[in-house]
């Protein structure tokens, strides 16, 4: 292959286009014929041909040398739907690739992962993911899990099969409220029977009921089924919401809040968001995204202050990966400078809570703390349902700026050593 010829192949996309089309004739002679082709190949070679034709693939390529390393450098697998073997033979993949770690495919009953690891009992292992979605207006709903059987389990491994489950219903004037509150609890007790199955993470959206989650959850758990969800997603503003992050707040790794409501009479504020929920026993979240209206005026007393967080960088390894934090204002007139006021209080209120969340010291080296995850918006007063920024935005965003620079100066101004080369975005300009 020319040089031309290679800087053309090794842009990624390219490789995926060529690779997604190539017939499996085509795509024995590249495990055979050039190393640079090869390395290339071996990366998406599953996509192009499915399940079923490996084998015959392999036998083609008589260079066994090639082909050692061509199973050495799997480790992804993508599993074609049509065709793929059961469940219960994916483990016998691990011995055919032996560097393999994630093994994926797509059912018509759910999404479903296997993954090779070395967590549990400190002993080889794999852990086998489905990600289902649960849907009222369908007939029946799959209530097993596909069990894995003994004998198909590589000896001395352990393994454990986690669950997340995710109820939407995209045409509630289908099924009525009675439906989706039983389809809910069915669901979570039908799922979770087989004691080898972990449920892992829910998410529901505005049609179901955060009520019927919570007592369904704690009846599991009054049953002796352990229930420690890792991730949680809700577009619903009951306030039963916070007993359900509380049950499973030492094992969140993900939290999703989209709280807004047409009737902002029964939103939830932010700040009740940021009050209510058991920050300082959340110490594996990574992953938080907040949506809420804002009613303004609305302050924590003076003398119910937040109580203060367990700051991130005292816990090795611990802080958010991922923060996403909108505040949606009402439509309506300009606020007045007292209004303004009580907004700016508002912010420092929230940086303040979430703030501690983050270890600085673990940014990248070159980073900008930004505005846009703390946005404020204001909605048209004329129903078109569109969005501007808030007329006080430059306002609020100078607090936000100063609020910010308190956290990142007393961290540069404490320990300069471990900062090194890293460099803070100005606070003024963005």
């Amino acid at each position: 292959m020319t040089s031309a010829q290679h800087t053309v192949f090794s842009i990624p996309l390219i490789q995926d286009q060529i690779l997604l089309h190539l017939s499996r004739k085509e795509i024995v002679p590249l495990l055979t014929v050039n190393q640079n082709f090869f390395n290339i190949a071996v990366k998406k070679v599953y996509r192009s041909i499915g399940y079923g034709r490996y084998q015959e693939m392999l036998k083609q390529c008589k260079d066994r040398t090639r082909r050692k390393v061509y199973c050495s450098a799997v480790r992804y697998l993508e599993l074609n739907t049509f065709g793929s073997p059961p469940l219960s033979r994916w483990p016998h993949f691990f011995s055919t690739f032996p560097n393999l770690f994630e093994i994926f495919a797509v059912h018509s009953n759910g999404d479903r992962w296997l993954h090779r690891s070395n967590d549990i009992q400190q002993k080889p292992s794999f852990t086998i993911d489905y990600q289902v979605c649960v849907f009222p207006t369908l007939k029946s709903t799959h209530l097993k899990i596909d069990a894995l059987e003994d004998t198909c389990t590589p000896k001395h491994w352990a393994h454990r099969q986690t669950l997340f489950l995710g109820f939407s219903d995209y045409h509630p004037e289908n099924s009525t409220q009675e439906d989706r509150d039983k389809l809910l609890r069915e669901s979570l007790i039908g799922y979770t029977k087989d004691e080898n199955v972990v449920l892992i993470g829910i998410s529901l959206d505005g049609n179901f009921s955060i009520d019927v989650l919570l007592s369904t959850l704690i009846e599991l758990e009054n049953t002796g089924k352990s229930i420690n969800l890792s991730e949680i997603s809700v577009h619903n503003n009951e306030k039963s919401l916070f007993k359900v992050v509380d049950l499973n707040a030492g094992s969140l790794k993900s939290l999703t809040l989209l709280l807004l409501k047409e009737d902002r009479k029964e939103s939830i504020d932010i700040l009740d968001v940021m009050e209510n929920i058991p920050w300082n026993r959340m110490i594996n979240l990574k992953d938080l995204t907040v949506r809420a209206d804002r009613h303004i005026g609305k302050l924590q007393p003076p003398n119910r202050e937040l109580h203060s967080l367990l700051t991130a960088t005292s816990i090795p390894g611990k802080g958010l990966d991922r923060l996403s934090v909108d505040i949606i204002y009402p439509a309506g007139t300009a606020l007045t400078e007292a209004q303004v006021d009580v907004e700016k209080e508002m912010v420092r209120q929230v940086i303040g809570k979430l703030m501690p969340f983050i270890d600085l010291s673990s940014l990248p080296q070159y980073f900008w703390l930004s505005y846009h995850w703390i946005r404020a918006e204001i909605r048209k007063g004329d129903g078109s349902g569109q969005k501007m920024r808030a007329p006080f935005d430059s306002v609020l965003r100078r607090v936000f700026d100063q609020e910010m620079g308190k956290y990142v100066g007393k961290y540069v101004e404490n320990d300069q050593e471990k900062l090194g080369s890293k460099r803070v975005g100005s606070w003024g300009d963005w």
